[in-house]
């Protein structure tokens, strides 16, 4: 029985085009996921994080940046925000808010294909000691959702430079 749970986690994931990573078991599948979904990056990448980033995650995305048509950035953090703000194709957005800690996920759209959702920070050693998930999909259902989540949150932010 306990073999026939994994099995069928995997058949429906391939079916569904969906993959799950449970923290931190699963850590450093996820971050090599994410890294090799960042580097396949086409057209844009939209990213929605009020954390830094993992090292190789963050080089991906600046090596990927002189690709891509767009690069946006939608982050409570203003460290964060001016890291990124300083590259050619990129859209830098904050949050409005009071608080910085309002913001509580991490989701990551490529090319309006591939998405992750996230519940922890995509830092290695955050991913290694939290316990969270992180769910890919590529279904037209959850991409709706993400790119649903992600225009109501360009209505809640600023650009970084005004």
């Amino acid at each position: 029985m306990k073999k026939l749970i994994p099995t069928w986690l995997l058949f429906l994931s391939v079916v569904y085009g969906n993959s799950f990573f449970l923290l931190p078991d699963q850590s450093s599948d996820a971050l090599y996921a994410l890294k090799q979904k960042i580097k396949a990056a086409q057209n844009s990448i939209v990213l929605i994080t009020p954390f830094a980033l993992d090292k190789s995650l963050r080089k991906a995305i600046i090596k990927r940046l002189s690709h891509l048509d767009t690069f946006t950035l939608i982050t409570s953090s203003e460290k964060i925000a001016g890291s990124f703000a300083i590259y050619k194709n990129s859209d830098v957005k904050l949050l409005r808010s009071d608080n910085v800690h309002n913001l509580q996920m991490t989701l990551l759209l490529i090319d309006e294909r591939h998405g992750c959702l996230s519940s922890v920070g995509l830092i290695k050693n955050i991913t290694r000691s939290q316990t969270g998930i992180i769910t890919c999909s590529s279904t037209s259902e959850e991409i709706d959702f993400y790119q649903s989540v992600i225009r109501r949150l360009r209505l809640r932010s600023d650009a970084y430079f005004k």
